[in-house]
């Protein structure tokens, strides 16, 4: 039986104008697989995200864009919910990073959720 977990990574998370947020580590050591949910929300206009991710295997430092890495979203500029699958490197810990871009406007919201299975 395959055991599975998800993770709360940003709950409306706030992500106004050209502002940058990044996640807590989250422990990913015992998963092999991956997937994220997410959707950006404004009241006062269209999002423009980008979303990606960095690996470490130190809880509080070493962070980093693996080589080759794909962003999961790197124009992100709609307020529907997206699923995307993860094909992340061998690490102990990632973190997920989210930059407002040119256009975001300042009520910018990001919920982001990690699903981990082994």
């Amino acid at each position: 039986m395959r055991y599975s977990q998800v993770e709360k990574v940003f709950q409306e998370e706030a992500v106004g104008g050209t502002s940058t947020v990044t996640s807590d580590p989250v422990y990913i050591a015992p998963f092999s697989r991956f997937g994220v949910a997410y959707q950006a929300t404004s009241e006062s206009g269209t999002p423009d995200l980008r979303i990606y991710y960095e690996l470490s295997f130190e809880k509080t430092a070493g962070f980093a864009v693996p080589d080759g890495a794909s962003d999961i979203n790197s124009s992100l500029t709609d307020e529907n919910s997206h699923v995307a699958s993860l094909n992340l490197e061998p690490a102990t810990y990632v973190r997920f990073v989210v930059e407002g871009q040119g256009t975001n406007p300042s009520d910018t919201k990001i919920t982001l959720s990690l699903f981990m299975q082994d």
